[in-house]
């Protein structure tokens, strides 16, 4: 299923998106098209940074090595060390 509702992840944030008509319809399409597209393709939310890479390393090892299911899940960060100064 979609990577951002993984781990059935709550929607509600985007209740500010109400009083925006057209950022409303953006993020509608956007839902839409990951719907669509999560079978064949990976989606990069964070691609202006390093976070999407690490990301989905992370899922991968904490798949392979603790059969973390990162599909029904969120998935934590397994090295917080590369983050305490964020």
């Amino acid at each position: 299923g979609p990577q951002s509702k993984r781990g059935d992840a709550p929607q509600e944030q985007l209740s500010v998106l109400d009083y925006n008509p057209h950022a409303k319809s953006c993020f509608e399409q956007f839902a839409k098209n990951e719907e669509e597209l999560c079978g064949e393709y990976a989606v990069f939310y964070h691609s202006y940074s390093y976070a999407a890479i690490i990301y989905e390393v992370h899922a991968a090892l904490a798949a392979v090595l603790f059969n973390f299911p990162s599909e029904k899940s969120s998935l934590p960060r397994l090295m917080m060390s590369d983050f305490q100064r964020t």
